[in-house]
């Protein structure tokens, strides 16, 4: 497979192999809380561990990591067989609401961990491990699941490794086939959003994602390649006899039949069916008669605005792009670790063990995220309430300071300032609380530092 980026999507369907495309994002924020000052410390890290180790195996992957550090973010989307990453990612690279924007993370689409093939599995398996010698797969990850498949949290559970490598706050979980979910009656997508939100709640998912959202990845593929033959042949079909169409639309024999006389010589025909599903082409029609689309261009809009795809591109951003310099810092960092502790060399590497203690105590929002995990694994002591207030002060849905205090969009310092020093407050009582365990004591101390800078950048009004 390969391990580089070339600038094309990878094809639909299945049978994802680690190619890499590149998306476009939004800029992340121009004051990240890891700026460069960060992965200079990370570089300086590699450098060293270069020096110690230069004579054995282990060169490959300090180049690897030496590299990834001046690149793109790389998001890896992770998938049981079936379960549609190639359709995601080919949705994900085809759609780009904000053209030449500047941060382009690449996605990997990697298919086959719970292969029933054995060799494509440990393949893939292969590919996930944190120490391989080519270095981490990448530093984000999308996690594909499907509604009532619990053997996709087994699947995916390869990613923690023999040593935990994975963490939670790397990765996001997809509901993906959102559209067969209630077996693709009208309201599929609506009952998404609920299936989703169960499936983050599961403690399993918690420990791999930070949070579930709902997408057809069908559907926003079929929206991003609409061409004007597509349009044609459903809006023939929309114009059908309502009891007719009602029949034809009950199977996908009768619709792929009803594509066929459509009249049209240029019409797409069946195929049409294959990229839509029978979900995707009721929707249309459904959308034509509403007057949502009156062009190809407004009708594979409309679809990809349905699908969920816009939403899981905003989750990518706010998670993940605005927070690329400490991601790929902590995944630097982990791989840095996990060297150390496989291939000691004894008194010489105790200087290396010192420098990435030093780097991770001082960049605090590693220790956000470190803390986040914890939350995530149900290690920490913490009522549902509070752990969710704990999470989103931390920055776990989104780095702004509104986002992390519960604000609205937009609210300015004044609003920013009495709601962190009320979070202060809070967190301050938690901390010197006589009945708070030691490890309680030590997370309301991480969240008092987070208050006290989020004060601290609030200013004058």
């Amino acid at each position: 497979p390969e391990r580089t980026a070339p600038a094309t999507a990878a094809p639909a369907g299945g049978g994802g192999n680690g190619r890499a495309v590149r998306i476009a994002a939004a800029a992340p924020a121009a004051a990240a809380a890891a700026g460069p000052a960060l992965l200079d410390q990370v570089r300086e890290a590699v450098v060293a561990a270069r020096e110690l180790y230069h004579r054995t195996d282990r060169g490959q992957l300090l180049r690897t990591l030496a590299e990834r550090l001046d690149e793109p973010l790389r998001i890896a989307v992770v998938g049981a067989a079936g379960a549609g990453a190639s359709t995601l990612v080919a949705a994900l690279s085809g759609y780009a609401p904000e053209p030449g924007a500047p941060t382009t993370p690449t996605l990997i689409d990697l298919t086959g961990p719970g292969s029933a093939d054995r060799q494509e599995a440990e393949r893939a398996r292969s590919l996930l491990d944190p120490g391989a010698a080519g270095g981490p797969l990448a530093e984000a990850f999308v996690l594909l699941l499907r509604h009532r498949r619990p053997d996709d949290v087994d699947v995916l559970s390869v990613l923690h490794g023999p040593d935990g490598g994975h963490r939670p706050a790397h990765a996001l979980g997809v509901l993906a086939r959102a559209d067969e979910v209630g077996g693709g009656q009208a309201d599929a997508l609506e009952q998404a959003q609920r299936a989703a939100a169960e499936c983050g709640a599961d403690p399993r998912v918690r420990r791999l994602c930070q949070t579930v959202a709902p997408v057809a990845g069908l559907l926003a593929l079929g929206g991003v390649t609409l061409g004007e033959a597509d349009h044609r042949s459903l809006c023939r079909l929309s114009e059908r006899d309502e009891a007719e169409l009602g029949r034809l639309m009950l199977s996908a024999d009768g619709v792929a039949a009803a594509l066929r006389g459509t009249g049209d010589p240029a019409a797409p025909g069946p195929e049409l069916l294959d990229r839509l599903g029978l979900f995707g082409v009721r929707l249309a029609i459904e959308l034509i008669r509403g007057g949502r689309g009156p062009t190809s261009a407004a009708l594979g809009r409309a679809l990809v605005d349905r699908s969920g795809l816009p939403q899981l591109r905003e989750l990518i951003d706010t998670r993940f792009v605005r927070r690329t310099e400490a991601l790929k810092a902590r995944s630097a960092l982990l791989a840095l670790d996990a060297l150390v502790r496989a291939a000691p060399q004894a008194d010489e590497a105790r200087p290396l063990r010192y420098l990435l203690e030093r780097i991770r105590s001082g960049a605090h929002e590693l220790t956000e995220i470190d803390l986040v995990d914890t939350l995530r694994s149900g290690a920490l002591d913490l009522g549902g309430e509070e752990r969710r207030a704990a999470e989103e002060l931390l920055g776990a849905s989104g780095a702004e300071p509104w986002v992390r205090l519960g604000l609205a969009a937009g609210a300015g310092p004044r609003e920013v300032a009495t709601a962190a020093a009320a979070h202060l407050a809070r967190w301050q009582r938690r901390a010197s609380h006589p009945g708070s365990s030691k490890d309680v004591r030590d997370a309301a101390g991480v969240l008092v530092r987070t208050c006290e800078q989020l004060l601290a950048g609030a200013g004058p009004e």
